[in-house]
């Protein structure tokens, strides 16, 4: 159940109508659970996918197709989850819940998106490791913006801090910067693989998913938002939530 030897897989879902479009002809048919077909007045084209998701499908079967990914990112294998979209399309939705996420604290659990989800299902798998004294593991987070080429700390730029409670934000420099280092303990022959990382950026020690989830609220609350055509509360800004774990197994030996 992992999607590691696979690199890259793309899902389609497709949302129901809006209020303005009902009356409309529709475009757009799901043909399969891997094709949809897109029809014009002057032709119709067929596409395939690795899944289609159609207009009846719910949260929780999308978090699904995606959760071997999270089996990888536990299993030491960098992971990302990348929604792409016009305006409007649902990715905010399918990410994080309705209304953006802004009150994700009084959703109903079935229309949690794939953040929460996520950040539910890997704290309680390390958790339960832990407990069974298979491993120990430490958790950071931090949530960036990317508005008009700049990039924003979502956690300190603007808007309510974080709680104490969680963990102190890194010193420094508030300005943000992208950088590259060699990638530690490569074993590769020839040049080493780079990792991409911003300095400056706070991240935040999180235990809980409830912490995750605080983190995502807060971010999610400060995003520069403009109005557009299609939706009014649309954010024309890139977001990006980073997980990073420190898992270190203990084996029978006792060794770590």
């Amino acid at each position: 159940n992992t999607v590691s030897r696979e690199g890259l897989r793309v899902f389609v879902r497709v949302r129901p109508p809006i209020s303005k479009e009902i009356k409309k002809e529709n475009a757009v048919f799901v043909t399969g659970g891997q094709s949809i077909s897109l029809n014009s007045e002057k032709q119709e084209i067929q596409c395939t996918y690795d899944h289609v998701f159609n207009e009846l499908s719910d949260q929780g079967s999308v978090f699904e197709k995606v959760r071997p990914l999270l089996n990888d990112v536990l299993s030491g294998i960098n992971g990302c989850i990348f929604a792409y979209g016009q305006t409007s399309a649902g990715k905010s939705f399918t990410m994080i819940g309705p209304n953006g996420g802004q009150d994700i604290s009084h959703c109903a659990p079935e229309r949690l998106g794939i953040v929460p989800r996520a950040a539910t299902y890997l704290m309680d798998t390390l958790n339960e490791k832990a407990d069974e004294g298979v491993l120990s593991y430490e958790v950071k987070a931090s949530f960036l913006q990317i508005y008009n080429e700049n990039l924003y700390d979502l956690l300190r730029d603007s808007g309510p801090a974080i709680e104490d409670k969680l963990l102190q934000s890194k010193g420094g420099n508030t300005e943000l910067k992208i950088r590259e280092i060699p990638r530690l303990n490569n074993r590769s022959r020839g040049s080493a693989p780079l990792d991409v990382f911003v300095s400056g950026l706070s991240e935040f020690r999180v235990l809980t998913s409830d912490d995750i989830m605080r983190i995502v609220t807060i971010g999610t609350n400060n995003r520069m938002t403009r109005s557009t055509d299609f939706n009014f509360t649309s954010s024309r800004s890139h977001a990006v939530l980073q997980l990073t774990f420190e898992i270190e197994s203990q084996l029978e030996s006792g060794q770590t």
